[in-house]
């Protein structure tokens, strides 16, 4: 039996999310951040909850776009206006570049710029987001729920920097 994904890079295709892929968007994001425990600050909310905001707040408005393959959603990005939201990809299908192709549309949408925050203590998504072009603005401490936490915000100065 192998360990490698049963999805290949010309499987997956990109879409907008609608309000019935809620669910699944949030699937993704629970299951990525189950996965990174340790790197970033765990979830409070429990998975209905997660699933009812997706389709809620952030599908109606927010641009939200997925990644598939064979009816299986694989990725998530949410932008905010400027703000990358959300990026998750579940474990199971890293390193197929689906992250990559996810903020390539991100930059398409935003060619004037982007912007994100993401956890201090993730040096993987510190490493994937300056590899895309994304420089360190500003560390802060985000004190969510009462807990604080070290955060890094980046920026993309955009298609014609």
């Amino acid at each position: 039996m192998s360990d490698s994904p049963p999805w290949n890079r010309e499987s997956i295709v990109l879409r907008r999310a609608v309000e019935r892929d809620a669910v699944a968007a949030a699937e993704v994001l629970i299951s990525s951040r189950e996965a990174a425990k340790g790197a970033i600050r765990a979830i409070v909310h429990s998975d209905e909850d997660v699933a009812r905001w997706m389709e809620t707040s952030l599908i109606p408005h927010c641009d939200v776009w997925l990644a598939e393959s064979d009816d299986q959603t694989l990725a998530l990005l949410v932008l905010d206006e400027d703000w990358i939201d959300q990026l998750y990809v579940r474990p199971d299908a890293a390193g197929l570049g689906i992250g990559s192709r996810l903020i390539d549309v991100a930059k398409e949408l935003r060619p004037a710029g982007l912007q994100l925050r993401t956890s201090a203590t993730n040096p993987g998504a510190q490493r994937f987001y300056e590899r895309h072009g994304f420089v360190l603005a500003e560390r802060s401490i985000e004190d969510a729920n009462n807990v604080k936490q070290p955060e890094l915000r980046y920026v993309w100065a955009g298609a014609t920097a």
